[in-house]
């Protein structure tokens, strides 16, 4: 039964190593007018988030088999990014899937002897089979991970945003505190579009270096429009 057990988990690992593959999931929380990229090894993998002013556009959801390893599932998930066309992703959530399999079969194996009795010799050789009568349990450690998809904006608007958009400070170069604009105010729209609206991103995408921007701020329950210059990210 040992040779049996030993001979089962080896055939398992060999179709695990086989099939070391990756299965993913993803959707686009945001859908750009954006050409997906040719290679996937154009997108980056961040730990954490870069300094340049970035949307979040997806997110790519894998886990592997138990021969799968987490730079298996970067490389799976860059690919799901680069069909987003995004340009970086960072992962959000991992862990690992413990589950049991209980795998059944059988195993055969090589006998060879030789005997000697007085002034006779002889050798035999036998081959015989077998099935295990229990099932053989393996634990097989399956990783997963979440990774959320980013899409570097081409300028940015100065504004360093808080909780519920809240304007915390301007970028050094900003013309902001010159138009009216205040720290404190919240950010309630960009060029008449409202920052709750899909659209909006799509409009921050297509902004360039140098663009005005009508900015719409609500300070002590008054909304209140200034006109800004975007920068460069």
């Amino acid at each position: 039964m040992a040779v049996i057990k030993y001979s089962l988990h080896f055939l398992f690992c060999v179709l695990l190593v086989s099939c070391a593959r990756v299965s993913s999931s993803y959707h686009n929380e945001v859908v750009l007018c954006k050409e997906p990229r040719e290679k996937h090894t154009r997108v980056e993998f961040f730990p954490q988030m870069p300094s340049r002013v970035a949307y979040r556009i997806g997110t790519v959801a894998s886990i592997g088999n138990g021969y799968a390893n987490f730079e298996d599932l970067i490389t799976d998930a860059k690919k799901k990014a680069a069909k987003m066309g995004g340009d970086f992703m960072i992962p959000v959530l991992s862990g690992v899937e413990k589950s049991n399999l209980y795998v059944p079969g059988s195993t055969s194996y090589d006998a060879n002897a030789t005997v000697s009795l007085g002034s006779s010799n002889g050798t035999g050789r036998s081959t015989a089979s077998g099935y295990s009568i229990g099932p053989s349990i393996i634990e097989v450690n399956k990783p997963w991970s979440v990774f959320s998809v980013w899409v570097y904006a081409p300028a940015q608007t100065g504004l360093r945003l808080g909780e519920n958009n809240s304007i915390l400070s301007f970028h050094l170069n900003s013309d902001a505190a010159q138009a009216g604009i205040r720290v404190g105010d919240t950010l309630i729209g960009i060029d008449g579009i409202d920052m709750k609206d899909e659209k909006v991103i799509h409009h921050l995408m297509d902004l360039h270096p140098g663009d005005k921007l009508k900015i719409s701020v609500l300070r002590d329950s008054k909304r209140i429009d200034r006109q800004i210059t975007a920068l460069s990210n």
